[in-house]
């Protein structure tokens, strides 16, 4: 389902199950945050990822960036409901970002996609972006044994981004 001329956002990690670039770039020199969930999770990713600040608004008209906790349409039905709570719709115009999910999950990724695009500036590319999980349990192994450990914040580090 992954499409072929996806330029733009060739460098996320993992790669979104669908992409449909657009022509323009979004960009926003403050954050203005319309979210329906009160979920402190949400608020805290906000934080993280917007680090030099951002506000909470009313109203959708006022936000650049507008999370909703709703069933995205695009999401197919025949996946599994594990997998379902964890999709998202990321929609980036030319004047405000939309994320849309079923669950605060779905938000939560759609806001770690959109992170990895404004890592370097507030100026991303439009489009949509459409994402799940391939499968419903997921993990990692760190090698320990082969006498390097790392330090405590390195594992806290890796063990936040995972999570």
């Amino acid at each position: 389902m992954r499409t072929t001329s996806i330029a733009p956002f060739e460098n996320l990690i993992p790669l979104p199950q669908l992409i449909r670039p657009q022509p323009g770039r979004f960009t926003t020199k403050k954050w203005s945050v319309f979210c329906n969930s009160e979920d402190i999770r949400l608020q805290h990713a906000l934080d993280r990822i917007f680090y030099t600040g951002w506000q909470r608004v009313e109203s959708p008209d006022e936000a650049a960036l507008i999370l909703l906790k709703k069933e995205p349409r695009s999401i197919l039905k025949k996946l599994s409901p594990v997998i379902r709570c964890e999709s998202y719709r990321l929609e980036i115009a030319l004047h405000k970002v939309e994320i849309h999910a079923g669950t605060e999950h779905g938000l939560y990724y759609g806001l770690q996609t959109l992170a990895q695009l404004t890592v370097q500036s507030n100026v991303i590319p439009c489009g949509v972006i459409v994402d799940w999980p391939d499968m419903e349990l997921r993990g990692v192994h760190l090698t320990l044994g082969s006498g390097h450990m790392p330090q405590l914040e390195r594992l806290q580090e890796i063990i936040q981004k995972l999570g």
